[in-house]
Formats: C-alpha cells, structure tokens, sequence
C-alpha cells in the first residue's frame, strides 16, 4: 500500500462530498447539510491520521544498512571488559546462555564460506604498491595501531581498517597523493571500521579524535569525503572478512576443540593464540609482499601465522593436522606456506632485536603491554622444514602446460611390387 488514502475511505468521501451537494442545493435538507458537513470532517481526519501512521510506520521499517554511513546509531556493549578476540569471549557467552532472556546463538557459518567471502581481499601487491608506496603505507598502518590502541579498539577493527584502506589504494588507477586528503583517508577507513563492527562509544571516541588530530573543528566535510570515496570504490563492500577473523575461526576450530590425544593445558592454548595474532598483524604491517604476492587469499596468511605459532611452542602436531582442511581451501603448497612463515619469523626477529636496542617497536610494545612477552623465541629457520609435517597437502596445480606432440610426418608410399 503507498502513501494516501485506502480505497474505501475515499468511496466514504466521495458520498458525503455527493450527500453535502444534494443537501446544499435542497435548503429545506439543513440538518443533512451540517450532518455531511461533519461526517466529512471525521473521514477526512481519519485519514489523515491513517496516512501518518502509515508514512511513520515506514520510517521506521526503514533498512538502517542502506543510511549507515550517516548517522547510524550503534548499540551500546553489553559488557564494560574489552574485547580482542570472539574466541576470547567463549566463557562469557556460555555464562549468558544460562539465562532464560539470553538471545539465541549466531549462525555458524562455515570457514569455506568466510574464505570465499574474504576473496576481495586478494590483492596483489604491485597493484596495492601502485597506489600508495611501502614508505607512505606504512606510516599511515602504524598511526592506525597507535590510535586503536589508544582509543581501546579491538584488533578486529584494526584489521577491518587495514582491508579498507589496501583495497582502496589497490583499486585506485593512479597513485594516492600526499597531503591532507591522504590523511582524510586514514581517517574514513578508521570511521567506516568502527561503523561497520564497533560500538556507539567506540565511534565518538575515534570522532573527538578526528576533530584532534584535523588540527580544524569542522573536518567532517573531508573526511566524509572520503568515506564515500572508499565505498564507492569499493562498491559498498566494506563487511568484507579478514585474516584475523579466519585466524579467529582457526583458533576455535583448533585450540579450542578439546580433544582425548595429548591434552594441552589451556594457559598453553591462550599464549599461542595471542603469539599468531601479533604475527599476524606484524605481517600485515610490515610485509605486505609476501602477505599479498600476486593474490595470496587472507586464509593462507592466518594458516601461517598459527603453524609458526604452534611451531614455536612445540604444541602436538595433531594440532598442526587439523589445519590441513584450511590448507586445502587455499589450494597452497608447502614452500608458499613456508615462505610466509619465515617472513614473519624474521620480522619477529628483527622487532625483538630492536626493542632489545631501546628502538620503538610499536607492535611489539603494543603486545608487550596487553599480554606481557610471549616466553617464547622465534624457532631457527632450520626448523621451519617441520612446519607442515604430518599434513597431507592438496596437489600442486602444475604451471607448465602439456607437451604438445608434432604429428609424425607422413611416410612414403612404398613402391609397387614387380610379379
């Protein structure tokens, strides 16, 4: 129904309107004149009212995800404590199902369908280098960890931050200038992460510091600018996963799935979860070539990161075994995976021996803080040939064609034979 009158209200109208003139011509009829003259009053402000009920109604039904980049209200969080991982929020959510009011559990959607969801996210490093150089990106991503985590943020918007401001710059046909609008774009994929999975404080936070760091008390025309520039060119994607939500779902489906066979103790669990969240984020930071090559999809990236993890603490190796149907989504191999991992074994390395020196580590720092140190080293690099052992790889797709065989040239006719 749109907005108006129903059907039969106007039939109603249309008969006192007829009753109101039959009356009006016909003086002896005054009593029916005042009589139309009210039923018309009643009709028409009962419709009125119909008709605003209705247009109000539909206001409200409005779909917020097609006005949310303006002024959508986020929820408020149900706990105070932080939160850096769904999988760290398991005993939380279990003691919340107790209660009758508690909400029904999310669907679990299944690691092939966040893989297959996180395919914008294959980017290739040329194309990403073309359009913000290392140099440039890597100031912008180390004042992104320096503001999330000043402002308390979760890393899983840090990430979502990360994926917007690489898929901008890789989808841009020329290089992004510096400047003030390069600056803005920061800031919009800041916002635009928070809008899509923070909270209402979370988005005034990140807003009063906006208007801080701006140096200008109205910056909101840039930065909003720019927010629509990174939607539309990204074609309004911006709930696309990342590697830290596969590597989230990795750690439940591995570390937190208890199983009989060599029983590993939960404060073990908890200290290589965090050790391949910070590889991670190291490597996304600092090594975006072998993060990306020419499309490396967001799972290979996590997949490496927990083997190393689980490398260096010498977790059982049914652990290891259970990524092998992650490993077979991504349709790798064992030296891909392995080169991966040393990047983020050396970076490890390089960010231990800097902060060993006094220099700013600021990942490191960052995780030194919140967690402690890891109390555990970066493995030798000669050990990273166990890496992948016990897991039965998918075959590797060969990148050399068929030989193509020349047909055999036609043999001469032999020669008649004399009787």
């Amino acid at each position: 129904m749109g907005y108006g009158w129903p059907e039969n209200q106007w039939q109603v109208f249309w008969q006192c309107c007829s009753l109101w003139v039959f009356g009006w011509h016909n003086m002896r009829s005054v009593p029916l004149t005042l009589t139309c003259a009210v039923l018309y009053i009643i009709v028409l402000t009962l419709s009125f009212i119909r008709c605003n009920h209705v247009m109000l109604r539909s206001l409200l039904d409005l779909d917020v995800a097609a006005i949310w980049p303006w002024g959508m209200r986020l929820p408020q969080p149900m706990a105070t404590e932080k939160r850096f991982s769904k999988a760290d929020t398991g005993e939380t959510e279990n003691a919340h199902s107790e209660s009758p009011l508690a909400e029904s559990p999310p669907v679990a959607i299944s690691l092939a369908a966040l893989h297959k969801r996180s395919s914008p996210l294959n980017l290739s490093h040329q194309s990403l280098s073309h359009g913000l150089d290392s140099a440039r990106r890597l100031d912008a991503l180390e004042w992104l960890v320096q503001a999330f985590d000043a402002l308390d943020l979760a890393d899983e918007q840090l990430f979502t931050a990360i994926g917007l401001l690489d898929r901008f710059a890789a989808a841009s046909t020329s290089p992004i200038a510096p400047g003030t609008g390069a600056f803005a774009l920061v800031l919009a994929a800041m916002l635009i992460a928070l809008k899509v999975s923070g909270f209402k404080k979370d988005l005034e936070r990140a807003r009063k510091l906006v208007v801080e760091v701006s140096g200008s008390s109205r910056p909101w025309a840039a930065v909003r600018k720019a927010e629509l520039n990174i939607l539309r060119k990204l074609g309004f994607r911006a709930c696309t996963p990342t590697s830290y939500h596969l590597l989230d779902r990795l750690i439940a489906d591995t570390l937190h799935h208890e199983t009989p066979a060599e029983p590993w103790d939960k404060e073990s669990k908890t200290r290589c979860s965090n050790l391949a969240r910070f590889l991670l984020e190291m490597c996304i930071i600092y090594d975006p070539e072998a993060l990306y090559s020419s499309g490396r999809p967001p799972l290979l990236s996590a997949v490496s990161a927990l083997l190393l993890s689980l490398l260096a603490h010498g977790a059982p190796r049914h652990y290891a075994q259970m990524l092998g149907d992650a490993i077979h989504l991504t349709e790798s191999n064992r030296s891909t995976l392995t080169e991966i991992a040393e990047a983020m074994r050396n970076r490890w390395a390089m960010e231990e021996e800097k902060n060993g020196m006094g220099g700013n580590a600021i990942v490191l720092d960052k995780w030194n803080r919140r967690r402690g140190s890891f109390e555990v080293s970066p493995p030798p690099a000669f050990d990273l040939r166990a890496l992948t052992s016990g897991i039965q790889m998918p075959k590797e797709k060969s990148l050399v064609g068929k030989a193509i065989v020349p047909p055999s040239p036609p043999q001469a006719a032999a020669p008649p034979q004399r009787c």
